[in-house]
């Protein structure tokens, strides 16, 4: 139990020292394009510099080619 609460704890300073995105990429060693920000209920990713970008419920970060392959469609900008 001990083990598990400290490493709980190393995760957690680990995400909090780094941006949603870089700990993102940091898990998908293949991923050499842009992280996007995909929410699955829409099938839609958002791009870095969007206002959604990293706010809608229910996404999550992942690789724009891994997106792509999955179905998902760019958002289109907003105004």
């Amino acid at each position: 139990m001990k083990i598990s609460s400290v490493l709980a704890s190393a995760v957690a300073a680990l995400f909090l020292t780094t941006s949603a995105p870089a700990f993102a990429k940091m898990h998908m060693p293949a991923c050499k394009g842009q992280t996007v920000y995909a929410v699955a209920s829409t099938m839609t990713y958002y791009m870095k510099g969007s206002s959604e970008y990293g706010h809608v419920k229910g996404g999550k970060w992942m690789c724009e080619a891994a997106a792509r392959s999955k179905g998902y469609k760019k958002a289109r900008a907003m105004m």
